[in-house]
């Protein structure tokens, strides 16, 4: 079960956006982000996500591409508009090379198999986040 709490001090620049409506996918890209420092910020409705990038600075975005490729689609192109430094992973079953060039043309960083996102993969995408051994904070859901 997922426990979600919020740190009295906020430290802004750890926040992960995970977009999915999968609780497998949330729980285990969620474990990897918080032994990595950074606090996941679960959405899994296509309005959430969008009012998330409007509203907060993110460090990176991951995307389900099984949530669907039109929701991905307008998540790639509001990060641009937003946050064009911000990294989008879409993390997709698919091996569709047109659903990778699209992605990729719309500003994603990556487009990875579904159980490929390892902690090494955000650390290389992210090389200047220093490493915080626990996060104290757990993921938070909107």
């Amino acid at each position: 079960m997922l426990k979600f709490s919020v740190e009295e001090q906020y430290l802004p620049g750890l926040d992960v956006l995970v977009f999915s409506n999968d609780l497998g996918f949330i729980t285990h890209h969620g474990s990897i982000l918080l032994s990595i420092g950074f606090v996941p910020i679960v959405a899994t409705t296509l309005k959430a996500t969008l009012a998330t990038l409007r509203s907060k600075a993110i460090e990176l975005v991951i995307v389900d591409e099984e949530a669907g490729v039109q929701e991905t689609q307008r998540i790639l192109k509001q990060a641009r508009e937003n946050s064009p430094k911000v990294p989008v992973l879409v993390v997709s079953s698919s091996s569709h090379a047109e659903s990778r060039r699209q992605a990729v043309d719309l500003g994603a960083a990556g487009y990875l198999d579904r159980s490929a996102l390892q902690d090494d993969v955000v650390q290389a995408l992210l090389p200047d986040r220093p490493r915080r051994r626990e996060s104290s904070r757990g993921p938070q859901r909107i």
